[in-house]
């Protein structure tokens, strides 16, 4: 797949695809981020849309992939 993840995702989308690559809840996010599971469940369809993906298991391989790209914009934010 050829996307460039940190131009398609938002900061706050790309926070959740990290939290869902590794294995965290869609509510277990939402007490976390301190943001309603609506909310959640929201920005993870909005991923997959972006991320041409119908499969949650695929946001693991597609966060890993693009892994390096994410965090070398994202350092100063979520990712410490």
């Amino acid at each position: 797949m050829s996307i460039e993840i940190h131009n398609t995702l938002t900061n706050r989308e790309l926070e959740i695809l990290e939290l869902l690559a590794r294995g965290e809840l869609v509510r277990n996010i939402s007490s976390q981020l301190e943001i309603s599971l609506k909310t959640v469940i929201k920005h993870k369809e909005n991923i997959m849309r972006k991320c041409k993906t119908g499969k949650s298991i695929n946001l693991v391989g597609i966060f890993y992939h693009h892994a390096s790209d994410i965090k070398k914009i994202s350092q100063k934010s979520f990712f410490a």
